[in-house]
């Protein structure tokens, strides 16, 4: 809701007539205004794009632009969709490749209909390890080729994401253990508190850092009953005499022994998902 909220913001506030004179029209679906493809590669490319829409009624498009003159990628490519209304109108099953070569920048928007298959976290896999690689070649037809296909196969639900790198696994050991040894304190910390109202106070701050009020309310509430509970219990065990540690009294949940269980388009529309990128 809030991507679509701020989409719609950039919409108002950037009309489409601003752009009008620096966008052009489409010529088909491979719109090479930077004249990087040689005419054969721009024909083999055009008649599978053509040939895909024909099974399927998605319309994928590619734009190459040599500079973006100080305009920021995201913006562009999301105002280069609605102004050629990429996809079927009422389906909306539309994506456009937007190259700008001096940039050295890309992005994939995506409409609303096939979010839910080409999604941002696909659309950002396909730029950096499919076609980001080839482009650092200097072979824009190979890595053009090759996007296109990863997009159709992430659609029909057949594209297989590159595997993390050993360096990518590290790092999300280590921020599991950081997270959870926050997580260990935190919950720690509330159990000793003597106010009910502590743990709604920083899940209200959590929520407000994350710039989402609808997080902060809910996180404040779960806040409040994460404290509550802590609290009660531990005064409970403190009460008994039992052991209040974390480890010897389960987190403070539990009062047992301390442990737990665990181109002449049709009037598509994006949806302001997809995912920039560069090489």
């Amino acid at each position: 809701m809030l991507r679509k909220l701020s989409f719609s913001l950039l919409l108002f506030f950037f009309p489409l007539s601003v752009w009008a004179a620096a966008l052009p029209s489409p010529t088909g679906h491979i719109n090479d205004f930077a004249s990087i493809l040689t005419t054969e590669q721009k024909a083999t490319l055009e008649t599978g794009l053509v040939d895909y829409e024909t099974k399927t009624s998605n319309e994928i498009a590619v734009l190459i632009i040599k500079s973006l003159d100080g305009q920021n990628i995201d913006d562009f490519g999301i105002k280069a969709f609605e102004e050629w209304k990429i996809g079927k109108k009422g389906k909306d099953n539309g994506v456009l490749l937007t190259i700008a070569i001096d940039d050295r920048k890309m992005r994939i928007d995506v409409g609303y209909g096939l979010e839910g298959q080409l999604t941002d976290s696909k659309s950002g896999d396909i730029i950096r390890n499919i076609i980001s690689p080839e482009f650092k070649k200097g072979d824009y037809y190979s890595g053009i080729t090759s996007g296109l296909l990863a997009i159709q196969e992430a659609i029909a639900g057949t594209y297989s994401s590159s595997p993390q790198t050993s360096s990518d696994v590290i790092f999300w050991i280590i921020m599991l253990w950081v997270g959870g040894s926050f997580l260990i304190y935190f919950c720690s910390f509330l159990a000793r508190s003597k106010s009910f109202w502590a743990g709604g106070v920083i899940g209200v701050i959590i929520g407000i850092i994350a710039s989402s009020v609808i997080a902060a309310v809910i996180l404040g509430l779960l806040g409040l009953l994460l404290d509550w509970l802590l609290s009660k219990n531990y005064q409970k065990l403190k009460a008994s005499g039992k052991k209040t540690t974390w480890w010897d009294s389960g987190g403070g949940f539990f009062t047992g022994g301390g442990s737990s269980s665990g181109g002449g388009f049709c009037g598509g529309s994006s949806g302001g998902g997809g995912s920039s990128g560069s090489w």
